[in-house]
């Protein structure tokens, strides 16, 4: 059994003429939604055993967040660049790669991507996935190469 966390990353600055999109860092909102998601999932007693962001800051923010609530390791923290704008395909890509021994695996990213991929795994389909908003399904696979073909329920959906 796999668990996949799916999280678009938190509230960030608007991108100008001096930060473009892929510099712009977590707002003081988007700091606090991440510690809200952190929280509740401390609470319920999950911890990943690994995150994969994409290489924008926001996300990586999201992501340090997270890990640090969990008082994860920094070697369980990937950036990976097929998360930043990229179609589902790139997401299978980098899950079907994963280490088979890892259960409980996140991966924050970017709209609207994020929500499609999401809505692969879902019966009821969601428009889009606000800020901070997370959402954990669990499939029925010992293998992350075949999570594509496997049956799969959505376990639980938060938004801050």
């Amino acid at each position: 059994m796999k668990r996949l966390y799916l999280m678009r990353h938190s509230e960030a600055i608007d991108a100008d003429a001096n930060i473009t999109d892929p510099q712009r860092k977590l707002t003081s909102q988007g700091i606090a939604d991440t510690q809200k998601v952190m929280q509740y999932l401390l609470s319920h007693e999950i911890i990943f055993d690994c995150i994969i962001n994409s290489q924008a800051m926001r996300s990586v923010e999201t992501s340090k967040i997270i890990a640090a609530g969990m008082n994860l390791e920094e070697n369980k923290i990937h950036s990976d660049v097929k998360l930043y704008l990229k179609d589902a395909a790139s997401f299978f890509d980098i899950l079907f790669e994963l280490d088979d021994s890892l259960s409980e695996v996140a991966l924050v990213g970017h709209n609207p991507h994020i929500t499609g991929f999401a809505n692969y795994f879902l019966e009821e389909k969601i428009s889009s996935m606000a800020p901070s908003t997370m959402v954990c399904v669990e499939i029925n696979t010992n293998s992350w190469s075949d999570i594509n073909l496997a049956d799969c329920r959505k376990i639980f959906m938060i938004t801050p």
